[in-house]
């Protein structure tokens, strides 16, 4: 197996099947636009809490480590990722990473996750969905409601609903915890950035969680449902009505012996005995002798205190001495000593419980409750008094208390203090802080349904001891943000890319396939899937296959589609312009097996059909980007490069080459990287800062190493700036080749640089420009010439002081230097103002002026490049030169045109042919005018078509396969979905007659079909019944529609042979009429065959299309012996024979030479859409009303005069058969020969013989009988003397009317040939055999005879404009 291949059904893994590494580290990146580079952020390092604890974890996707078993792989979260992308929902940037294999099977998880900030930890992951070797994803949505698509390789594909956010239906406990008090339920959000959590219209949810007595959280009473939740939050229970959490925080402290808490020391209050103090006031201090007690009159009344801040201390009034400060301060007690002014109070110590705070949180609080001197509880005030961060049960308890100065100090650092007396006598002995916390994770585990799915007991894994426990679901959740419960299957299998858009408001799905591995095929079609809301979910209907191999991804992309915009002008020619208005969904199907084209198709009336096929090898991928109003597509590759493409409006253009540069500029580019996989466009600023980056990721290089860069490009656009008006070109040759281009309009001179023909490459160089300014005018810049011997380039400008020509000097690169001590003007008066045109020699320059009418001569030095003014010469001043007397010459010669011998070799550059042409059709093709020439020696005529533009003929299409063409035509015929298509017919000389379909795609025609020669039904006709014994050759066998049974035909094989093709159409159908010769060895020809159009039915064509449509099938069959021409009229006739006033006449006019000569007729035959026709079985038939007797007819032509009517001309060649014979042939005398027959309402008359019309050439000429005798030669063989034709008109072997300028032609060629040869051909008697061929001849029609004959000497047209009258009659 070739490991390439092996490689494409895995973008996740790279290497041989010995080696294999995973990528891991899957990134997010950042553009740094400031110094244009990608600059890595963080790496996708996602794993299981269990796998993520060990050092070095991330490095668990190698295969070939043993520091990490193979089996911890699985627990890595982004392994083996295929695809990463981003969709943008509320605001929110959601990512979907599809993970493709994880080493032990394709049946992995694949993510949803949103990337909050540029951190490892600043990862959310969402959810994840079973997928089976996921290779690609898109969204999109159907009746506004959204959706997403995963496609698989290893299974079916789903389309997920995309449920988004939800409201908390339940909540159920799984681990009630411990410690708990009843309190408030509420989500928190789990990223380290919280604002990311919101989506838009959330709302708040609120739980009850309510705890037993022994601190169990029992259930959680939903209080407000909320909405807009995922699994980025989680349940946390906070204390009621606030915002602090109640996990790992202390939410009591119980007393476990009641009065056994003891304190050593007692406080006393101290108050004042009313109306006890006189003369005192605010502010007063009344201290102790000892400073223990210190006191502040805060209010008194009449002198008397009434308030006195003294707090408390540790010693009784009654033992104290106290004074008033300052001494001097008249407030005295009135009761003698201060002591009995003050009243006691004892009461026990302010005390309260705490411990050091733990790390990163905050200490706890609990203050004691006394009863007397007896603390009997502790109680914890506030919610911020439970503290924080108590992973671990409180230890190293103490108690704080007031000592005396409004300071809380620990009491085990004062003296006295209370103790416990139980147990050794620490506060741990009495007192138990509670601590809230979970059994199995940290906190209490309640799972709020539907954002969270409910864990499972956890199951063991192979050598690795764990616990029993629970483990959370795979899936985190199997309804959001995705709902997992009930996706629409996509039954197909090797699913390799996605792509989604919408028409008509409906949605429709692509689906790429690259490898079947059922069929275990690449060339499994891809779908195209219709998807519509339905009963219970969403409806998937199977819609188009489309013809791919191997497509390793789809792009879906809406490009302006250019069409055709033509209109007929008055001559009949079309004018076409490109109408790109209108935008036009595509499919891009990126094919990766070797030697298969990418293809591109467009989506048009509900259907895709093909536009393009992309050659490109090994296509991995194809991104769309647009620039500058321009599309671009990038196709990443398997190899060494990639390629951009460039869009013209109906193909995408790859690198330009020669072959690109007559068609479209192509634009496209080929760039290094190391088999990508993918690319990505960045574009930021606008306008002239407007910049465009292309990141290029590469998987591996050659030597299967994957740590490879990528590669980041910078994209720019080069145009053609201030090119206006191009006037002129002159080329200069050293080692380089550089085209100098005149711009009138931009009054500039740009340089382009070009290595022609051994390069396909040509460069415009900017910096080489020559701009007009102050200095160099270059205003009216007309012209530009370079001598031969080069060096210098001249410019003629006309409005430059009035007329100057400006000498450059031309570097070695190409660069022009202007030197102005060389320039020359009109202000000289040598006939230079309005100089328009130069022509330079080596030693001389002409210049031509418009408004001096003049000619002036310089001579030219070569070294310098100075012109010295010789002479001009002025209209109507006098002569440049003498020319002699021309010899009057004793007929026309005709120039070397491409009509006149060189015919072939001038069209298109191809190789001359012989004289021998068989046919030649034109006609417009989308709008570009088409010729079809049939031409070769003897038997051996090819084709090939022509494009008339530009004045030139230019070469589109040969067919070597066609070698005996008889005749051409070319078709229009629409499709029943209104599609019109192109169609050529070839008629063969010597067998089948092929059809063929023109594809603009690939600018040329494909093999569509053949001819038929059997029935509709698929009865076979002789003779080709007789090959599979459906008939009996040595029987007479009657044909359907022929009165005459043909006659046995025994061992002989006729050959169907074409002579003539002509197309028609009736009633919008369309016809073909086909003149068979069937050339035998016994002298007996058969019959000629109307064919009409199918369009039921479809075909395959020869680009892989299926056409719609059979093409031509057999309508009828009309007796012809050796049917040498056709032709058909239509006209509308006032009087007809059924009584109705305007009837539709159709004509059809099969001509047959006859076996022998004197056989031959024309038949004159009308459609008769009543008529039984027995082939079809069904109305419709064409019937002979008239036969015109001829001798040896080979020609017939139909056309109307108006005023005179409608007329037939038949072409009579005579009897042609001596030269099949071996004998020379004779031209017999016959009063049937050439003639032309009118119309009269009902039949065609004799109207004119042309065999009696005379000649210039010796207009007295008597009609002699038969031509000079033969002489035999020396050497036995037989010649042939000069044809005197005397003016007769024989030999006659075709017809063409015409009108030019309102005159009327008929054109007929005549040639001496064996016209009933099996090959059609002439072959001449003599060499040269100009010399014993007749003249062909022009006829003219005479308004006054009213017949046809010799030219006249001038014409209406011709008088008019040289007399302003036409001809007198």
């Amino acid at each position: 197996t070739d490991p390439c291949n092996v490689l494409l059904l895995s973008t996740a893994l790279s290497g041989t099947v010995t080696y294999v590494r995973f990528l891991t580290t899957s990134k997010v990146l950042s553009l740094d636009q400031e110094n244009e580079a990608v600059v890595e952020r963080t790496k996708l390092l996602l794993a299981s809490d269990d796998l993520r604890t060990t050092p070095g974890w991330e490095l668990s996707g190698l295969f070939e480590s043993k520091v990490y078993p193979f089996q911890d792989i699985s627990n890595v979260l982004v392994l083996g990722a295929s695809t990463i992308k981003t969709f943008d929902i509320g605001g929110i940037p959601f990512t979907v990473i599809l993970n493709y294999w994880d080493g032990l099977s394709l049946n992995v998880q694949s993510l949803v996750v949103r990337i909050d900030g540029q951190n490892s930890t600043d990862v959310t992951v969402l959810q994840a969905i079973p997928t089976a070797g996921a290779r690609d994803v898109v969204m999109f949505s159907v009746a506004d409601e959204p959706y997403l698509a995963i496609a698989n390789t290893a299974g079916s594909s789903f389309v997920y609903k995309w449920s988004g956010g939800a409201a908390v239906s339940q909540v159920r406990v799984v681990d009630p915890g411990t410690g708990y008090i009843t309190g408030d339920a509420k989500l928190v959000c789990t990223s380290t950035h919280p604002q990311q959590c919101r989506m838009p219209g959330q709302s708040d949810f609120l739980g009850e969680a309510q705890a037993d007595a022994l601190g169990a959280i029992y259930r959680v009473v939903v209080r407000n449902a909320g909405s807009g939740y995922m699994a980025d939050h989680i349940l946390r229970v906070f204390y009621s009505g606030s915002d602090v959490e109640m996990d790992f925080s202390v939410t009591a402290v119980q007393t476990l012996y009641a009065n056994q808490i003891s304190c050593s020391r007692r406080q006393f209050g101290v108050g004042i005995i009313p109306n006890s103090t006189q003369s005192c006031s605010i502010g007063n201090m009344i201290v102790s002798s000892d400073s223990s007690f210190q006191g502040i009159v805060t209010d008194v009344e009449g002198g008397s205190i009434t308030g006195l801040s003294a707090g408390v201390f540790n010693n009784n009034p009654a033992d104290m001495d106290f004074a008033v400060l300052p001494i001097t301060s008249a407030c005295t007690c009135l009761l003698g000593n201060w002591s009995d002014c003050f009243t006691t109070v004892e009461y026990g110590i302010p005390m309260r419980i705490t411990t050091e705070a733990p790390t990163g949180g905050r200490a706890f609080v609990a203050n004691a409750r006394w009863t007397d001197t007896v603390i009997r509880s502790f109680v914890i005030d506030s919610d911020l008094d439970h503290g924080s961060g108590y992973m671990v049960d409180p230890t190293d308890l103490f108690s704080e208390e007031l000592d005396g100065s409004g300071n809380w100090v620990r009491s085990d650092q004062i003296a006295g203090g209370c103790v416990c007396l139980q147990g050794s006598g620490t506060w741990r002995d009495c007192v138990k802080p509670v601590r809230a916390h979970g059994n199995i994770r940290p906190g209490a585990w309640m799972v709020a349904q539907p954002i969270q799915d409910m864990p499972s007991v956890r199951t063991s894994r192979l050598f690795v001891e764990q616990e029993a426990g629970w483990e959370e679901s795979s899936t985190i959740s199997t309804k959001i943000p995705v709902d997992l419960t009930n996706p629409s299957e996509l039954p197909i299998q090797g699913a390799s890319g996605m792509a989604s858009f919408e028409y008509e408001s409906e949605t429709f799905l692509i689906v790429s396939v690259y490898y079947d591995p059922v069929k275990k095929v690449f060339d499994s079609p891809s779908q195209v899937y219709k998807l519509m809301p339905g009963t219970g979910g969403l409806a998937v209907e199977q819609y188009q296959e489309l013809f791919t191999v191997g497509a390793h991804g789809v792009t879906a992309i809406s490009m302006p589609w250019c069409v055709e915009d033509c209109v007929t002008q008055p001559s009949g020619q079309q004018f076409c312009t490109s109408d790109c208005s209108e935008d036009a969904i595509f499919a891009f199907f990126s094919c990766a097996p070797a030697g298969e084209p990418s293809v591109l198709y467009r989506w048009e009336r509900g259907r895709f059909v093909h536009v393009q096929d992309v050659v490109i090898d090994r296509a991995l991928s194809f991104k769309p980007f647009d620039y500058e109003g321009t599309f671009y597509g990038v196709v990443a590759q398997q190899g060494e490069t990639s390629e951009q493409f460039r869009w013209n409006g109906t193909h995408f253009l790859g690198v330009n080459v020669v072959d690109t540069r007559l068609q479209d500029t192509a634009g496209g580019q080929r760039f290094h990287s190391s088999n990508a996989l993918s690319s990505l466009s960045l574009q930021y600023g606008t306008g002239a800062s407007e910049t465009l980056l292309m990141l290029i990721p590469a998987y591996r290089d050659d030597t299967m190493d994957a740590t490879v860069p990528s590669l980041l490009y910078r994209g720019r656009v080069e145009r053609m700036q201030d090119f206006i008006t191009p006037v002129s070109i002159a080329v200069h040759t050293t080692n380089s080749t550089f085209v100098y281009v005149a711009a009138y309009g931009s009054r500039s001179i740009s340089v382009f640089e070009t290595d022609l023909p051994d390069s396909d490459e040509v460069y415009f160089d900017a910096t080489k420009k020559v701009e007009g300014n102050g200095d160099v005018s270059l205003n009216g810049l007309n012209a530009l010439a370079v001598p031969r011997s080069g060096g210098y380039l001249y410019a003629a400008s006309s409005l430059a002081e009035g007329g100057m020509i400006n000498v450059f000097r031309i570097l070695d690169d190409g660069r022009l230097v202007e030197m102005p001590n060389l320039r020359i003007d009109s202000r000289m008066s040598i006939g230079l103002r309005g100089v328009r045109a130069l022509h330079v020699g080596d030693a001389v320059l002409l210049a031509a002026s418009f408004l001096d009418k003049s000619v002036t001569a310089f001579n030219r030095n070569i070294s310098s490049g100075q012109l010295t003014y010789l002479d001009h010469t002025v209209n109507g001043e006098r002569l440049i030169h003498r020319f002699p007397e021309l010899e009057a010459e004793s007929q026309n010669q005709s120039s070397s045109w491409w009509f006149q011998g060189d015919f072939p070799s001038k069209i298109g550059g191809k190789a001359p042919w012989s004289s021998s042409v068989t046919a030649i059709e034109h006609g417009y093709v989308h709008g570009r005018l088409f010729f079809v020439v049939a031409a070769g020696e003897q038997a051996q005529a090819s084709a090939v078509v022509y494009e008339w533009r530009d004045d030139n003929f230019w070469t589109v299409q040969d067919f070597p396969q066609e070698s005996d063409v008889s005749d051409v035509e070319m078709l229009y015929q629409e499709d029943l979905d209104g599609v019109g298509w192109y169609f050529l017919v070839m008629g063969s000389l010597n067998g089948d007659s092929n059809v063929y379909r023109y594809n603009p795609r690939h600018n040329k025609y494909f093999l569509f079909n053949q001819l038929p020669t059997e029935l509709p039904d698929g009865t076979r006709v002789p003779p080709d019944c007789a090959d599979v014994d459906e008939c009996d050759s040595s029987i007479p066998f009657t044909m359907p529609g022929l009165t005459e049974a043909i006659p046995p035909w025994g061992d002989a094989r006729p050959v169907p042979s074409v002579r003539r093709l002509k197309s028609f159409v009736i009633q919008d159908l369309l016809y073909l009429a086909v003149a068979y010769w069937w050339p035998v060895t016994d002298g007996y020809s058969w019959f000629s065959y109307i064919y009409r159009w199918q369009t039921y039915g479809t075909t395959l064509v020869a680009d892989n299309e299926t056409a719609s449509g059979r093409g031509f099938q057999t309508f009828q069959v009309i007796r012809t012996e050796a049917a040498s021409d056709v032709d058909y009229t239509f006209w509308t006739q006032t009087e007809c024979e059924d009584g109705e006033e305007m009837c539709d006449i159709h004509l059809l006019y099969l001509c047959s030479h006859g076996i022998p000569a004197d056989n031959s007729r024309c038949s004159v035959l009308q459609f008769a859409p009543a008529g039984y026709n027995p082939i079809t079985d069904n109305p419709g038939a064409f019937f002979e009303i008239q036969s015109i007797d001829a001798f040896g007819a080979t020609g017939v032509e139909v056309f109307d005069i108006p005023g005179e009517g409608h007329f037939l001309a038949v072409a009579s060649h005579g009897n042609g058969e001596g030269l099949a014979n071996g004998s020379l042939p004779t031209l017999p005398l016959c009063s049937s020969c050439s003639a032309i027959y009118r119309w009269t309402g009902q039949h065609f008359v004799l109207y004119q013989e042309l065999e009696r019309v005379k000649t210039a050439f010796n207009p007295d000429a008597q009609i002699p009988g038969l031509l000079e005798t033969q002489t035999p030669a020396a050497n036995g063989s037989r010649t042939m003397p000069p044809v005197q034709s005397n003016g007769r008109l024989i030999g006659a072997m075709d017809m063409k009317y015409f009108t030019w300028e309102g005159e009327y032609y008929l054109g007929l060629s005549k040639a001496l040939c064996a016209t009933s040869s099996i090959n059609g051909t002439c072959t001449c008697w003599t060499e040269p055999c100009d010399i014993s061929q007749p003249r062909s001849a022009v006829l003219q029609w005479n308004r006054v005879t009213r017949m046809f004959g010799e030219m006249l000497s001038t014409t209406d047209a011709t008088n008019v404009r040289m007399r302003g009258a036409e001809v007198p009659d």
